[in-house]
Formats: C-alpha cells, sequence, structure tokens
C-alpha cells in the first residue's frame, strides 16, 4: 500500500501535524542539520510531536563542501543520538547545493560512514539536473541503492500513481526512485506554507530504511566475486561490512541472530521467574524445541532453533547443576 510523507524544515515552523495526519500523510522527512554551520533549533520539537502521533520518522541532512563527508556524518551522528533516533528512523542525505556543491568523495563518505552508524542503507536525495553536472557518471547505486528526487520532468499537481513512468530515474546508476517526491503544494488547514510531498509505493523501502536486514539477493547481486565468507561471518556478528569487488563497501545485518537473540533473552526471563523444581532438562529442551518449530512467524531456520534449544539447555544445566 502506498504511503505519503511531507518533509519538515524551518520553513514549516507552525504547522498542524494532526491535520497533516488527517489528510492522509503517514510519514515526516525532518531536517537536523547542514553543511559544518547549521542545526534546526525545532528538531526535536518536531520528531516528539511526530512520534507522539504515530508518524513514521525520516531525518535529513543537507550536505555541502564546507567540510568532509566523514566529518559532516559525525555532526549527525551526534544529533541522532542526542534525539533519540538512531534505532527505527531512516535517514535522508539531501545532496543539491549549488553554491557549496558537495563531490563525489564527500557524498560517498557521508554515505558510507551514515551507514556503517546506522547499519542499515540510507537514502539518497538528489534530482538529475544536479547529479549529472556535479557527479557526472559515479555509481550511486553501488554505494545505496535508494534515490529520492522528483520526477525528472518536474512536479505533479497530484500524485500521479504507482505505475506511473515518472517513477523512471535513469541516473546515477538508479534505474527507480524509491521514494518519489511527486509535488511541493499546501495542505488545506495544516499551515506550513508549500510542503514537498513524497509517495512511497512499496512499504519494503521503508523497512529497509528503518530496519535493516540482510537482503541475500541484493548482496550476491552487488558482492559478484569478492572474497568473502559471509554465512561462517554472519554466525558470530551482528553485522558485517564486506569489501565489495569494486571496492565499495557493503553493510549485512544478520537479523535471523538478532531474532535468535531475542527469543532466548525472552525464554530466559520466564526460566528465571520460575520457582526452584525438580525438571528433565531435556525434555524440557524437547518442548521448548517443538514450541519453537511451530512458531511460522519468527523467522527463523531450524539451524536457528536447534541452536537455541542448545543455549537454553547449557544455562539450565549450569543453574541447576544438572
Amino acid at each position: 500500500m502506498t504511503s505519503f510523507l511531507i518533509d519538515l524544515a524551518s520553513y514549516q515552523d507552525g504547522i498542524n501535524l494532526n491535520v497533516v495526519k488527517q489528510a492522509g500523510f503517514t510519514k515526516v522527512n525532518i531536517k537536523l542539520s547542514q553543511g559544518n554551520w547549521y542545526r534546526w533549533g525545532n528538531a526535536q520539537r518536531y520528531i516528539d510531536e511526530a512520534r507522539s502521533l504515530g508518524f513514521g520518522i525520516c531525518t535529513f541532512h543537507w550536505l555541502d563542501s564546507t567540510d568532509s563527508g566523514s566529518n559532516q556524518a559525525k555532526i549527525v551522528q551526534s544529533l541522532m543520538k542526542q534525539f533519540g533516533i538512531v534505532e527505527g528512523t531512516a535517514h535522508q542525505c539531501d545532496c543539491e547545493d549549488t553554491k557549496r556543491p558537495a563531490t563525489f568523495q564527500i557524498w560517498k563518505d557521508y554515505v558510507n560512514s551514515m551507514q556503517n552508524f546506522l547499519g542499515r542503507h540510507i537514502i539518497n536525495y538528489t534530482g538529475d539536473w544536479w547529479w549529472n553536472p556535479h557527479i557526472g557518471t559515479n555509481n550511486g547505486n553501488a554505494i545505496t541503492p535508494h534515490l529520492w528526487a522528483a520526477p525528472n520532468n518536474g512536479y505533479k499537481p497530484t500524485y500521479p500513481g504507482d505505475q506511473s513512468s515518472d517513477w523512471v530515474a535513469g541516473y546515477g546508476g538508479w534505474n527507480d526512485y524509491s521514494i518519489l517526491q511527486y509535488s511541493v503544494s499546501s495542505i488545506s488547514n495544516a499551515g506550513g506554507g508549500s510542503l514537498s510531498k513524497s509517495a512511497i509505493r512499496d512499504e519494503r523501502i521503508w523497512d529497509d530504511l528503518t530496519e535493516g536486514g540482510f537482503d541475500m539477493e541484493e548482496f550476491e547481486r552487488k558482492a559478484g566475486n569478492a572474497d568473502v565468507q559471509a554465512n561462517a561471518a554472519l554466525n558470530d556478528y551482528d553485522s558485517v561490512k564486506i569489501k565489495l569487488a569494486d571496492g565499495n563497501d557493503f553493510v549485512v545485518q544478520n537479523v535471523a541472530k538478532k531474532n535468535r537473540l531475542a527469543q532466548q533473552d525472552a525464554i530466559m526471563k520466564t526460566l528465571n521467574t520460575l520457582s526452584t523444581v525438580q525438571v528433565d532438562v531435556d525434555a524440557l529442551a524437547a518442548k521448548i524445541a517443538a514450541a519453537l518449530i511451530a512458531s511460522n512467524a519468527n523467522g527463523l531456520t531450524q539451524t536457528d532453533h536447534d541452536a537455541v534449544v542448545a543455549d537454553v539447555k547449557k544455562a539450565m544445566r549450569e543453574g541447576t547443576g544438572v
């Protein structure tokens, strides 16, 4: 189901987010900072208000050439920690400055730093009008698969639809937009002036930007003949940064491990609340295994189930001296 988003920056001070929500917008993109010289003073206020109203939250940084990409990323990372929005939010690199335009190296360093910090993809905002003359044929898609911009032929009066050719990008290595900024116009009675309005036609894009995850298809496509042992590495680490054949980094999240550890933690918390009883450790572990395997919603493999059972048995034996 397609969802809709508006941008919030100093120009939108005073906007009524209740009215925005009633108009069908469920996500907001809030400006944090610009270059190394500007932080939006009301960002925290609108983050808190949006969160209280149940909006999905994205933040953005306006990238320029006032500092390296890595240093600008450090500013943003500090603000995200301060505002409590490191987890569960999306992030956009807004790269369209014409007075102090970022170089490809600045952009690349910023995106890589943010993705390594968050452990998931961020999304690039830039139009063909900016990317082509400033960045040229450099492949941005090799750094992040997600692009956000207005249609190449300009804004529309209303959303043109999920199947519209306006979703076609065709620059920077991106075939299509992940998020389409289709219009700049007001929302009746909401205030905030003209609002940038965007559409997300595939909720999996939002999931990737806010949660991350190990996408085997994307990894195989990007990794090519990179010399990595991804499966072995993922058994030991929450995330792995892999050096690809083209020299770029790709961060892989071990979602299965996170789910398994969370499930294991929940089981152990339950066991810790029980009174001291005589139990057959192996029999209890077998029952736990049966319950885990019966759940089709946990996304775990048989190997994951066995690992949880083994961990529980070990912990119970150590705790009871059996």
